[in-house]
């Protein structure tokens, strides 16, 4: 708990990738910082696979400003790797598979595309043997792909943040947070702001309830298997991520209706036959964990970033979906930069697109 009459820059609401990323990149500003948190009880980011792909959907579209995503991911992941000690950000190239023969003329496109050129290694042909994985429409090798430990980074940030008294455990009460001109007061917590970083819980949020999200139910297995799978990850509209040890992530799902973030016998049943699929056997394995959570994804899939039109003291940063790990990095810098600086936000991201 903090002191008594504590008083900060910066309250944020939601201790998941996004909230922990804006808090270091706030603390790295000079602003001091206080977080509450529900103990991750609906963060999805504590189940995410953190899975980095530039290349979206089977059209192998990069996202715009994606080269700024990956230089800002390197610098900010090696950053926090020098600062405990812990490696948290694995590159590892992706073996691409064309789930349909159609998608050879995009994979075509791509490859005589130079702003593609760092992206795209290789390319093989339809039946090319690629044991043991079945390779009905041929691929690419595709680089600067790999995976965040998102756990591991989540609780050395709590470990952090607890050690300099700069965070708690709580359900907040939306009743209690009172806006007001100059600062906005919780209980015995004065700030200038406030900035929910809560994932999908936001659509509850009394405030920011009005933004249009469309959150996403997705589920992951962990498997071990004592057949080795290679050491890139597989991607043929679900993945494959090897993490070590003779243990591999697969997944995911997603659902856009649901009614929990609970692990389902369907959700499990689809990731295990997909993952039948890669292969030109059927592969050996255990499953030994299997998790669920929610993604905060947006109706247009970009970011929720900003201040209320309304309540100038309270912020939002959330939307972003399963790119989380390859977009929250350099976002965290941009708002920063936006509040130190008073600059406009990108109005692809800020959330004044949606007011009237």
């Amino acid at each position: 708990m903090p002191a008594s009459n504590t008083s900060v820059d910066y309250l944020i609401v939601g201790q998941g990738l996004a909230g922990s990323l804006l808090a270091w990149s706030l603390l790295k500003a000079g602003y001091s910082v206080h977080i509450i948190d529900d103990h991750h009880a609906h963060s999805s980011s504590t189940v995410a696979a953190g899975l980095i792909n530039p290349l979206a959907g089977k059209r192998l579209v990069k996202p715009d400003n994606c080269e700024h995503y990956l230089e800002q991911l390197r610098t900010t992941y090696s950053e926090l790797e020098t600062f405990f000690s812990q490696q948290f950000y694995f590159p590892v190239k992706m073996l691409r598979l064309m789930k349909e023969a159609s998608q050879q003329q995009f994979l075509k496109k791509r490859q005589s595309d130079p702003a593609y050129y760092e992206l795209i290694a290789e390319s093989f042909s339809a039946n090319e043997d690629i044991s043991p994985f079945d390779n009905k429409f041929g691929g690419c090798i595709q680089q600067q792909t790999g995976y965040l430990d998102i756990p591991l980074l989540l609780n050395s940030f709590t470990q952090f943040f607890r050690d300099n008294n700069m965070m708690e455990f709580r359900q907040v009460d939306f009743d209690k947070i009172k806006p007001g001109d100059q600062h906005i007061k919780y209980q015995q917590i004065t700030a200038s702001f406030c900035i929910f970083c809560e994932g999908y819980q936001a659509t509850s949020n009394p405030w920011f309830q009005w933004l249009p999200f469309q959150p996403a139910k997705g589920e992951i297995l962990t498997i071990e298997s004592d057949q080795y799978f290679g050491d890139k990850i597989i991607n043929r509209s679900k993945w494959l991520i090897p993490i070590g040890n003779n243990r591999y992530r697969c997944g995911s799902t997603n659902s856009w209706k649901f009614t929990d973030d609970i692990p389902t016998q369907q959700g499990r049943n689809e990731i295990k036959n997909n993952l039948g699929r890669l292969f030109m056997q059927k592969p050996d394995y255990k499953v030994i964990a299997h998790l669920a959570g929610v993604r905060p994804a947006t109706r247009d899939k970009k970011p929720f970033i900003g201040f209320h039109p309304e309540f100038c003291r309270l912020g939002i940063f959330n939307g972003f979906g399963a790119r989380g790990s390859l977009t929250i990095p350099w976002y965290s810098r941009v708002f920063t930069e936006s509040i130190k600086h008073q600059r406009a936000l990108p109005d692809s991201v800020d959330i004044q697109r949606f007011y009237p």
